[in-house]
């Protein structure tokens, strides 16, 4: 029904077919050759209600075999799978674009966007929803050579949207999913859905803007076919985040036993970080047996989505940023039998304004309402003390070293390093390593990446002159491990004239006189989801994981105080425990690891140390 609206008003979307059996959906596949033999170029959703898990994303066929078996075994998506849509694929930045409306009049709300997969990196199976970002401009995300493009399809999409809702007079709420698909070549608006309702958990961040009196006001004059009566503005004019707090067997099914929870005790330390209680409003699905507050442990759940934290936050990409940093730490200490959630909502969009931040104007004449700021566009010096092999620091060391010989060897290396992510790393001025392991691996780095060079990419270049390129950008110290050894630390960091330190793998402990000299510029990650495992190292903490049966464990990027793996948390990202194996483990951690230290040196520029300053003391 939503794509035959979408045809008759012009609306665009994707192309699609119908279905109305299984047996017809796997014949389609059968046949020689159609445009949608492709599976990983299309997607199958389900018409009828499905509490948000309707949507399937194959990328083989016995995928969509497996799918199939899945909607069949389960009843709900049985009654919803009477009629089944498949339709091309869209790859891009989904959106979702609210109205009110009487039948006469359509009032947008702010723009806002939705994270409906269970994981981190929008990996995992599709949910509800597990977080959300409102008030957003579109503008900040997009190629400035797009903008005109993006406001007129933008437009076009509202009026074509208006004229639907007079001609079918709807009275109530539209919510309309949006993506801005092939995002960097030629961002086209399409329509993927439309529902007759709000949002979980858009709602959450999108009421913020209205008072009370404002929304109810806005109810009234709907019921009355009087929505024109009320200004086209919103009364808040921030960001506000949400974050979906679940049981970790969520979507999937629910606990088989009671979960209390102490309400209470997670509402008391909200109120000790916020003193102000517009900046942090909490929705919850909790029942209660007994009367209102009558002990700790009178709420409970099982399972599901248990916790909505709305934060607000200032409308810039830099706030946002640090946001989510501070809210990283903030949720660590909040704790029941169960608990997941997602610890990247919003950095997607922080990502693509990084990206597109130095090629505009804070001033825009064009475009006045877009948030940039004038970054530094500072190139940072970076140490990174390890103790062994340094394995989380290995892909951003090959990335930073193929941008830099890339550049140096123009003429010989045109496509060998086009698979490479590397601009987002122009921050980059210098790596320094240092080591108090004489057998450390790295130390035999520069050998290994001169034959990376000659023989992987066939990149003729004198062995003298390697060493003297690479010296520009990479230094490798060794320290020796006595009393004098944080003294000489101290010495080669003021020497190189470092901004920023890591802790890779490193076994020895930080002393104050270090931490003192680089307050909150120290960063360490720990191979776990801190405060769990603290105070462990490597192996010991994988092994224990395992011995616990944790179902989900990770890796948390931390800065570093006197008091050991308890500074504030900034990064913390999870993956699902499913090996015995220690070893295993530890080298997907490691991966993991890489991953945030890349992100987190990409987006320097919007880290706000003084804020950790202002909020934490030594």
């Amino acid at each position: 029904y939503g794509k035959h609206i979408m045809k008759i008003y012009d609306i665009p979307t994707a192309e699609y077919v119908n279905f109305t059996s299984f047996d017809d959906l796997i014949k389609f596949f059968q046949k020689d050759s159609n445009e949608y033999n492709n599976i990983k170029k299309n997607v199958l959703k389900l018409d009828g209600l499905a509490g948000g898990k309707g949507v399937f994303l194959p990328n083989s066929y016995n995928e969509l075999l497996n799918d199939i078996e899945y909607i069949k075994n389960d009843l709900k998506l049985k009654i919803a799978s009477v009629n089944m849509l498949y339709e091309r694929r869209l790859y891009g930045i989904e959106f979702s674009l609210h109205a009110f409306c009487d039948s006469n009049t359509t009032l947008f709300m702010p723009i806002s966007k939705d994270y409906k997969k269970k994981d981190e990196y929008d990996y995992g199976p599709n949910t509800g929803g597990m977080g959300s970002v409102s008030n957003f401009n579109i503008l900040d995300i997009i190629h400035p050579k797009f903008h005109t493009s993006i406001i007129e399809q933008l437009e076009s999409l509202k009026e074509k949207l208006k004229k639907m809702v007079k001609e079918i007079s709807y009275s109530g709420v539209l919510y309309t999913g949006c993506i801005i698909d092939d995002i960097t070549n030629n961002p086209q608006i399409n329509v993927l859905e439309f529902n007759c309702r709000f949002g979980d958990p858009e709602t959450q961040s999108i009421i913020q803007h209205y008072t009370p009196s404002r929304l109810t006001n806005i109810f009234k004059k709907m019921s009355v076919n009087e929505l024109e009566q009320i200004p086209d503005d919103i009364s808040d004019k921030h960001m506000y985040l949400s974050i979906v707090l679940s049981h970790n067997l969520y979507p999937k099914s629910k606990s088989l036993e009671q979960i209390n929870i102490n309400l209470r005790g997670i509402t008391n330390i909200v109120s000790n970080h916020y003193n102000d209680e517009s900046l942090c409003k909490i929705f919850t699905s909790l029942k209660q047996p007994n009367s209102y507050f009558s002990n700790d442990a009178s709420f409970y759940s099982y399972g599901g989505r248990i916790f909505t934290f709305t934060f607000k936050v200032n409308n810039n990409f830099k706030s946002l940023y640090n946001k989510i940093l501070e809210i990283n730490s903030l949720l660590t200490k909040i704790d029941y039998e169960g608990i997941y959630y997602r610890r990247d909502i919003g950095i997607d969009l922080v990502i693509q304004n990084n990206t597109y931040n130095n090629l505009n104007s804070p001033n825009s004449p064009n475009n006045p309402s877009i948030q940039f700021y004038e970054k530094d566009n500072k190139k940072y010096n970076f140490a990174f003390l390890g103790t062994n092999n340094f394995s989380s620091l290995k892909p951003l060391l090959y990335k930073f070293l193929d941008k830099f010989f890339m550049e140096e060897n123009k003429n010989n290396t045109e496509k060998l390093f086009m698979d490479y992510d590397i601009n987002k790393l122009e921050n980059i001025n210098s790596i320094n390593i240092i080591t108090y392991n004489k057998n450390s691996s790295i130390l035999d780095f520069s050998n290994s990446y001169y034959n990376y060079l000659k023989y992987t990419f066939q990149i003729d270049i004198d062995y003298l002159k390697y060493q003297q390129l690479l010296y520009e950008k990479l230094k490798i110290f060794v320290i020796e491990n006595n009393n004098e050894y944080h003294k000489k630390l101290l010495r080669n960091l003021s020497v190189c004239d470092i901004d920023y330190i890591f802790l890779v793998g490193y076994m020895k402990i930080i002393p104050e006189s270090v931490i003192k000299c680089y307050t909150n510029k120290i960063f360490n990650f720990h191979p776990s989801l801190l405060p769990k495992y603290s105070k462990m190292m490597d192996l010991n903490v994988h092994k224990s994981v395992i011995n616990n049966n944790e179902k989900y464990t990770g890796a948390t990027l931390h800065v570093v105080t006197a008091k050991v793996d308890e500074g504030p948390i900034l990064y913390q990202r999870n993956i699902i425990v499913n090996t015995k194996s220690e070893l295993e483990l530890k080298n997907r951690i490691q991966v993991l690891e890489s991953a945030i230290l890349q992100e987190f040196i990409m987006l320097l520029d919007y880290y706000d140390n003084e804020q950790f300053k202002n909020n934490y003391s030594l």
